[in-house]
């Protein structure tokens, strides 16, 4: 049972993100305007310099979000074995039968 929720729910919070990201893209491109970074006189700015339309300042939020994610997960994220006592091993089972 847990199996085809944990699917139904990772594939309705992927529509729901889908669903999102068109109307937020859409709002940004109505009220955002284009951001312009220039080289300075010392050549800096460098691979940031240019112009930032507002899908371009969206797809730049959305790896930092991914990036910042990643990070609080590799941070916090635990793998826990769930053990059941009830449960023999083999090798309990196997000693079990020889001495029975």
């Amino acid at each position: 049972l847990t199996r085809p929720l944990a699917f139904a729910m990772s594939y309705a919070v992927s529509n729901l993100a889908g669903a999102l990201a068109d109307v937020c893209v859409d709002k940004m491109r109505s009220s955002l305007k284009d951001v312009q970074i220039d080289n300075d006189e010392n050549g800096g700015g460098g691979y940031l310099s240019g112009v930032f339309t507002p899908i371009r300042q969206f797809i730049v939020v959305t790896w930092v979000i991914v990036l910042v994610t990643f990070g609080i997960a590799y941070c916090f994220l635990e793998d826990w074995t769930v053990i059941d006592p009830n449960d023999l091993d083999d090798d309990e089972k196997r000693k079990q039968s020889t001495t029975t």
